[in-house]
């Protein structure tokens, strides 16, 4: 069962992360795919780790402190930021889960665009300083926009 609630953090804090990651300081990594084994055209998406494999990984974490001061994190798995690109059209990527055990994903939507996120048949649209909280091991797909040159989100997953 998803939770959404949007205006998550205020807009002071809201605007301290969408500036920093939106910005054309902060670093992307290209991923040829964005489920493993996916095979469709124009398959991809930029990435950036904070947080992998108990470590702190990105110098921009701290950053995120304001949204993570305000999710029940017993113990953080994976913290990334995904940005989509526009490509014209609509695409919907395969079903996926995160992990396979139960565990707790907080998707934040960092910007407003017709692109969503599908979890058990209903799709959330990406709205900015909304969060989507559900089992990241329940299938879900993510899918572009049309309506912006990029949707960006950041994933949290934890206990």
């Amino acid at each position: 069962m998803e939770k959404i609630q949007d205006n998550f953090l205020n807009t002071k804090e809201f605007k301290s992360i969408a500036d920093v990651v939106l910005g054309g300081n902060f670093p992307w990594y290209y991923n040829d795919s964005v489920v493993k084994g996916e095979k469709i055209k124009n398959n991809f998406l930029w990435t950036h780790t904070f947080y992998l494999d108990n470590v702190i990984s990105s110098s921009f974490f701290k950053h995120l402190e304001p949204l993570l001061e305000k999710i029940y994190i017993k113990s953080l798995i994976r913290i990334k930021a995904n940005a989509y690109i526009n490509h014209g059209s609509e695409i919907e990527h395969l079903s996926h889960a995160d992990y396979p055990w139960s565990h707790k994903v907080a998707l934040y939507s960092l910007n407003t665009t017709n692109g969503y996120t599908l979890v058990e048949g209903k799709k959330i649209q990406g709205i900015a300083n909304r969060l989507l909280q559900y089992d990241g091991s329940i299938p879900h797909a993510s899918a572009t926009c049309t309506d912006q040159n990029i949707r960006v989100n950041i994933v949290i997953n934890y206990f």
